[in-house]
């Protein structure tokens, strides 16, 4: 299993949280994308530089506490999002992205 790690930046004083995607599908993520669920999720950046394979997953560090959408797409065009996502201090938050979870949306 490949494991991959990647931060965000934020202040020292900032609290702050992780979050682990798992990539328990059949399909190679290629991107992942964050948004603050503050009533109109707007998606950043893609945060994935390379792709997460089968069983592979990638882990967010140092995440600023609050609600969070995320969205993920695969190498055969789809996409799921995940919202709600509540992100609190010293919390380690987990999906696993799986053939059931999403399909287009």
């Amino acid at each position: 299993m490949l494991t991959l790690t990647m931060s965000f930046i934020t202040p020292n004083n900032a609290r702050r949280g992780s979050f682990t995607i798992k990539n328990d599908s059949d399909w190679t993520i290629t991107e992942i994308y964050f948004g603050l669920e503050d009533g109109s999720v707007e998606w950043g950046e893609d945060y994935l530089s390379g792709t997460i394979a089968p069983g592979g997953s990638l882990k967010f560090y140092n995440i600023p506490t609050g609600s969070y959408g995320v969205m993920v797409k695969d190498n055969s065009g789809d996409t799921c999002i995940h919202r709600e996502i509540d992100i609190d201090a010293g919390q380690e938050w987990s999906w696993g992205f799986d053939n059931t979870e999403c399909g287009d949306e």
